[in-house]
């Protein structure tokens, strides 16, 4: 045999290895996180008397695959949250009321309510309320959100 050289035996492919060896490594399984869902995280309260309260309810949304918890982040802000901390199963929403009572002073108005969420994606929300305080306004109640009606 002039010229041949003596074959070498194949290396083993990663294909061949078992699983977890060093030349493979294993496959991480995800985990299902939360997904918050929140439609507006903006609310316009308009023109109010100074010192009124009002209340707006949203919808916490959880499109994800495992359970999301929202809880407000500061208990000692001007706005009341009811509940204060809420659970959301995946694929489920739930209603959140938060009340927000207009400075005893005249003049434009901001309140921002911040929350905390397991979900990885958004793990600090902040809802904000606006309006204007005008001595004499009417009190008129905050009309609740309007939600699309989706077909059974």
């Amino acid at each position: 045999m002039v010229g041949c050289s003596p074959k070498t035996p194949p290396k083993a492919s990663a294909a061949h290895e078992a699983p977890g060896s060093p030349a493979t490594p294993a496959k991480r399984e995800e985990k299902p996180t939360p997904f918050l869902k929140l439609a507006g995280r903006e609310h316009a309260l308009g023109v109010v008397p100074p010192g009124s309260s009002h209340a707006v309810t949203i919808q916490i949304e959880n499109r994800g695959g495992a359970e999301l918890t929202v809880k407000k982040e500061n208990p000692g802000d001007p706005a009341l949250v009811y509940p204060a901390e809420v659970s959301v199963p995946a694929g489920e929403s739930r209603p959140l009321t938060i009340t927000v009572v207009a400075p005893k002073q005249p003049g434009k108005f901001s309140v921002r309510v911040g929350f905390t969420t397991n979900d990885p994606d958004s793990p600090l929300l902040v809802w904000t309320a606006t309006g204007v305080s005008v001595e004499g306004a009417l009190a008129v109640p905050t009309p609740a959100p309007v939600q699309a009606a989706v077909p059974a």
